[in-house]
């Protein structure tokens, strides 16, 4: 049993640096399990504190260094976390509200309104390394978020999908908050095509934008052709998955998903160029 073997207040805190190391993961992982965390949320932050592994944390400093070249939001959700765990079971408030002070700042941002031209899309699909392709026709056929694409291909053959002829319509049945998505189109020959990706969503977000287009702008350009060709408000907004108005159940929804089995095909016609 790892209890039996887990480390003593001396053994891991000298009062100066805390050394992330793999049992301490490991019991971090059992005791927020008991908690009630969900194994999709630890699977998150267990990825970046295993990429702490063996990093003497002593000030703040090496705690900036951590995450200088990677997503703040994540390594500040999985450290801070870690951190409120360790000062808790170890009795090391002090050092750690030392080290808190290298957490990533949050950053207020303004509305990124930039959508990408044709011309860029294009270039993507020609620069994307091969093993990506699945992801990059899923993002450009639905406007997916990265997130739900990646529940998608390893979920597959457990969603409900309906024939529609040349188009599939697939239930997600996703609800996040305000970012939900519950149904989206693909052209049947591309969900036939689709295989598992195990990775983890930085590391594909982090392959597109080096190959010259982070996937979040193929959400608003599909949203922009969806737009261009759905001249229904409240129908363009199912498409795009903006429904978080919308009451799931309701007559009006079921209407939505008749009309959009409808219009999806002419939203295709508009994107089916740029498939890979």
């Amino acid at each position: 049993m790892i209890t039996d073997i887990a480390p003593s207040y001396a053994e891991v805190w000298n009062g100066k640096c805390l050394e992330i190391t793999p049992l301490l993961i490991e019991l971090f992982k059992i005791d927020l399990s008991k908690e009630g965390v969900k194994d999709s949320t630890l699977k998150g932050w267990l990825y970046y504190l295993h990429k702490a592994v063996g990093k003497k944390l002593c000030t703040a400093e090496d705690v900036r260094r951590l995450w200088a070249n990677g997503s703040q939001r994540m390594w500040k959700e999985s450290l801070s976390r870690f951190f409120s765990w360790y000062a808790k079971k170890y009795e090391a408030e002090e050092l750690i509200t030392k080290l808190r002070k290298g957490l990533p700042e949050k950053v207020k941002r303004g509305v990124d309104t930039y959508v990408p031209t044709d011309a860029e899309v294009m270039k993507l699909r020609d620069s994307l390394p091969s093993q990506y392709t699945d992801v990059y026709n899923v993002l450009v056929c639905t406007g997916l978020r990265m997130t739900e694409v990646l529940y998608l291909l390893n979920n597959k053959d457990k969603l409900r999908v309906v024939d529609l002829g040349e188009f599939v319509r697939i239930h997600l049945d996703l609800m996040r908050k305000s970012k939900n998505a519950l149904v989206c189109y693909l052209p049947k020959e591309v969900f036939q095509s689709l295989k598992p990706l195990h990775v983890h969503e930085d590391t594909v977000q982090k392959v597109f934008c080096d190959s010259g287009l982070c996937e979040k702008y193929l959400r608003k350009w599909f949203n922009q052709k969806v737009r261009q060709t759905v001249k229904d408000r409240d129908l363009a907004e199912f498409l795009e998955g903006r429904i978080s108005g919308l009451s799931v159940g309701a007559v009006h929804y079921t209407d939505l998903i008749a009309l959009a089995d409808k219009e999806y095909p002419r939203v295709f016609e508009q994107i089916k160029q740029f498939l890979k």
